[in-house]
This record gives structure tokens, sequence and C-alpha cells, in this order.
């Protein structure tokens, strides 16, 4: 658990740029959390590998020998990054115009949701738009769509859908999540769909009612009940508890990070490799926060 918080740390000063520093006020805290929760005694019960495994498993986890996931080259924005991957401003457009998720929006969904998670994350923190009126969004769709925003807000619903069996081979994933929730500030309804949701979420009964955030790609504006539904596509949506959840595996000490900026739901990512050398898949378990202050 030591190695999780040295890993945020020097993800916090290395995305300075994009994101405010790592002050000590946020250290000592951290540190007091994962106290109160036994982390750190945990951590030094750990038992290092043996030494001739560590030489072994340093050269054989290389990222880019593990089937890393590839990042977009470093374009102007999020719709130059799509265009080059044969997404472009017409394919958008079709989306737009199509029932989502309806059959016809689907070919086109299934592929933002592979590409998204892939345009990087150095690319995503430069892009992204932390402040949006969401009216102006939707008077304006063809602008705003395909642009990335910062979203937060109270989660309400999820829906799992599964793929095609033969699309699910081709695109290497099996499901997506449709996440119903109200943004911030003026409690605007949207639907994300998203890759991965935290799975301690379907432990609890709904409506959830739990803070989320996510960095969005903007679809469309929808009407609903005299309202516009804002639609998004994301690769994670992050978990923010402000109380203890028993069932679903949230004590203290993880509201408290989650009062710092860290996503709950990452902590699944950790537990499943405890033990396992650092790669490429944990470079979003430490490094990705998009609810930092």
């Amino acid at each position: 658990m030591m190695r999780t918080l040295l890993n945020w740390m020097a993800c916090r000063s290395a995305n300075a740029r994009h994101t405010a520093p790592l002050r000590g006020t946020v250290v000592l805290p951290v540190l007091a959390a994962m106290a109160a929760g036994g982390w750190l005694t945990a951590a030094a019960q750990e038992q290092p590998p043996a030494k001739g495994d560590a030489a072994n498993s340093a050269h054989a986890n290389l990222p880019w020998k593990e089937g890393s996931v590839p990042v977009a080259s470093l374009a102007a924005s999020p719709r130059q990054a799509l265009a080059g991957f044969g997404i472009g401003a017409a394919e958008l457009d079709r989306l737009a115009s199509q029932e989502l998720p309806g059959p016809e929006a689907l070919d086109v969904l299934y592929r933002l949701l592979y590409r998204v998670p892939r345009l990087g994350l150095e690319n995503r923190a430069a892009w992204q738009r932390p402040n949006a009126a969401w009216d102006e969004v939707c008077s304006t769709q063809e602008k705003y769509r395909g642009e990335l925003f910062v979203l937060r807000g109270q989660v309400q619903r999820v829906t799992r859908h599964k793929l095609p069996a033969d699309v699910a081979e081709q695109l290497e994933f099996a499901e997506y999540h449709e996440v119903s929730l109200t943004l911030e500030p003026g409690r605007e309804p949207a639907t994300i769909f998203a890759r991965w949701v935290p799975a301690a979420w379907a432990q609890l009964p709904e409506p959830l009612d739990e803070p989320a955030a996510a960095e969005g790609l903007f679809l469309k504006c929808l009407a609903k009940g005299g309202r516009s539904e804002l639609a998004f596509v994301a690769g994670r949506v992050g978990w923010y508890p402000r109380q203890p959840r028993p069932a679903a595996g949230v004590g203290p000490s993880h509201v408290a990070l989650a009062e710092r900026g860290v996503d709950a739901g990452q902590w699944e990512l950790v537990r499943q490799a405890n033990r396992a050398p650092l790669g490429a898949a944990d470079r979003e378990a430490y490094c990705r926060n998009p609810n930092q202050s």
C-alpha cells in the first residue's frame, strides 16, 4: 500500500502543469488515513520478492511487453485525435442524429468506447474543459461535439449492456455501462456511456446518489421531460464517497482519501494487482484523477 501512496504522490507532481501541486497539508492527512485503516502496518509486513525473480519480472513486465494500451500522438484536440482513428465529424454527427443507445448508433458508440480510453492520459489532461455552461453546450451542440469535459455530480443509476459476441471479440471488451447522473452545479441530468464503473456500486441500492466524476466526451443533448439531458462517452466513471459504505468495502480511510481527490473505485484495480510488479495498467489507477482541486 505504501507503493500506492508513493505512486499517487509522484503522479500529482508529474501532472503539476495540469493540476494543483501536492501540498504538505494533503500528505499528512493521507498518511493518517492510511494508518487509521491499518495500511502502513500491512505494508511493513509485506515480503519483498526473491532477488532472482525481481530481475526477471522487471524485464518481463515492461509496459511495451504487456500489450499496454496505446495512446494517440499529441493532437490539438480530441476531435483531431479521433479523426485519426477514423471517427470524424460525419461519424459523430451520425451518432448524434440517432437514439442512444439505439441500434443505428451502436457502431460509432462501440468504436468510441474502444478509442476514448486510448487517447492518452497526458492528452486528456491537456484537452479537458473544467467548466461548462450546459445551456450553451446544448444550444450550440455542433461547436462542442467531441470536446472533453470534466464532469462532476451524483450518480443515480447504472445499467450494464453487453456487446454482441463477434463485436466483443473484435474490440476486446464485452460490456459497457450506461450511467445516469445529475451534474453539478445545477443538477442537469446527464448520461455517460462508460467502459468501467466501480464494481462495488452493484452492492448498493438504487438510486445510488453517490458523488462521481469522469472525463466525458460530449455527444449530444436529448430532450427529456421538458429538459435537456446531456450525453457523454468516457473510459471510466470515478467514485468519491462522502461516507463509509461497508457493504461496498468502503471505510473511513477510503472516504478520507476520496475527499482529497482519490477515486475509491480505483482501489479495486490496485487490489487485483496486489504484490504484482508495476505495469502499464497501474498508471491510470495512480495518476488518473479528474476530481483534483
